[in-house]
């Protein structure tokens, strides 16, 4: 209200005009500060304020409707930034940003890198911290591992309520990779920490944030009543904003949260409603989750055909390298069980070679028991018995490691399974009755 105000005092004033869509934007009035940035990109002359202009303006586009559109915006604002270094890095991180968005990490990363050593030459902590932040997820997204000095000196940069937002701020990035590393534990404590923090003083936008990573975080950790209520109060402040991105996300996590406790009717749909919405404004990245959780629900229901349909795009697009960590590679395990399910073990062995491969040299145990479940499957399905038993055992090694409870009794099932097929009836019932436990206490 107060920069409204002074507006009508002085509407041609641009420095306030850009000031007020950043402040509708944080606090998630999209629409309302995208109008303020497009008037102001439109009059800002070359230079220092087009620049912040459009930094403003790519970030609403990205939240409101239009990724692709965004990219291009800040595209421009990385040469209006000219030879200002500060806004530069600035513009090159929200850049990278977009277009991981739209699924183009590899074209991220660099930029990413670029901004890391400018803002070392300027010495500015927060720019510094920023940098290094998205560098590190978009360098362990395209397969690079955890860069855990550049992770810990950005935490040690980071500036308290120094206005980065979630996505270039160290203490938000290091519950994401410590969840894809498997210490889901700390991963836990983390972001419930971050999530007071946002509580206590950040924008609605960043609350969400918080929601929706608590959400995904609790699924690991086969929390569903907790991953439940944090995607409905993510779900429900999103309905309060006018961005899609906020709605698909949240949609996102309600879709796991459902498959997981078996309600098909409402996993499916929220499942659509996030890739659909994902689709239409082009953030391409953020639809690999919900389609991962679409074909596990298919894969529960014996849906095989259905399953491998719906991850053909991620399928065809699998890379052994950048496409077997969590957050790229968490359809792997149902995929594998639908190739065997349906004959097709030869079409099965490259995802879990490729599993256990990175596995070992990246010491993930989420890989290696992944990987040799799907071993355990593929020799079922050729009908080597005594393997399928030995791999599905080591994989239960793996999983003491693991504290994913979910995933630990789904091992069990299958090696109880090869055991009844193996006639060792006693091993089989008291695999199989641990599994049941499991399931039924989750």
């Amino acid at each position: 209200e107060l920069i409204e105000l002074a507006l009508k005092f002085d509407p041609e004033n641009l420095p306030r005009r850009i000031r007020a869509g950043e402040l509708y934007s944080r606090a998630g009035s999209i629409k309302t500060g995208r109008r303020h940035l497009e008037a102001a990109s439109r009059a800002a002359p070359p230079g220092a304020l087009r620049c912040m202009a459009l930094m403003w303006l790519g970030a609403a586009m990205g939240y409101d409707d239009d990724v692709a559109g965004a990219a291009e915006a800040l595209a421009e604002a990385v040469e209006e930034a000219g030879d200002n270094d500060a806004l530069r890095v600035v513009a090159l991180l929200r850049l990278g940003l977009a277009l991981a968005m739209t699924d183009r990490f590899s074209e991220a990363l660099p930029l990413a890198e670029t901004a890391v050593e400018l803002a070392d030459q300027l010495g500015i902590a927060d720019l510094r911290s920023q940098a290094r932040s998205f560098s590190v997820i978009a360098n362990f997204v395209c397969g690079g591992g955890v860069d855990y000095s550049a992770l810990q000196t950005a935490l040690d940069l980071e500036v308290p309520n120094g206005g980065a937002t979630t996505f270039f701020r160290a203490s938000a990035v290091l519950p994401r990779i410590s969840a894809w590393v498997g210490d889901l534990d700390a991963a836990r404590q983390q972001i419930h920490a971050l999530q007071k923090q946002v509580l206590d003083g950040g924008t609605e936008v960043e609350i969400i944030w918080a929601a929706v990573h608590i959400a995904s975080i609790a699924i690991l950790c086969g929390r569903y009543a907790e991953a439940t209520n944090a995607a409905h109060d993510a779900a429900q402040r999103a309905e309060q904003l006018a961005g899609r991105l906020n709605f698909s996300t949240t949609q996102n996590q309600l879709a796991a949260a459902a498959a997981y406790t078996g309600r098909e009717a409402d996993a499916r749909a929220a499942a659509i409603a996030a890739i659909d919405t994902g689709h239409r404004i082009g953030a391409t990245h953020i639809t690999k989750e919900p389609t991962a959780y679409l074909a596990f629900l298919e894969v529960s229901l014996g849906n095989y055909a259905a399953a491998l349909e719906t991850l053909r795009p991620l399928l065809d697009s699998f890379h052994p390298v950048h496409g077997v960590e969590i957050p790229e590679g968490r359809h792997l395990p149902d995929a594998i069980e639908a190739l065997t399910a349906l004959g097709r073990g030869d079409e099965a062995q490259p995802l879990a070679d490729a599993l256990t491969a990175a596995g070992e040299v990246r010491d993930r145990p989420w890989m290696l028991a992944m990987g040799a479940r799907g071993q355990a499957h593929i020799f079922a399905a050729q009908g080597d018995l005594e393997a399928a038993e030995h791999a599905a055992e080591t994989a239960l090694i793996h999983h003491q490691r693991l504290p994913m409870p979910f995933e630990t009794a789904r091992t069990q099932l299958l090696l109880g399974q090869i055991q009844r097929r193996r006639r060792h009836r006693q091993q089989a019932h008291a695999t199989l009755a641990a599994a049941l436990a499991t399931f039924e206490s989750l």
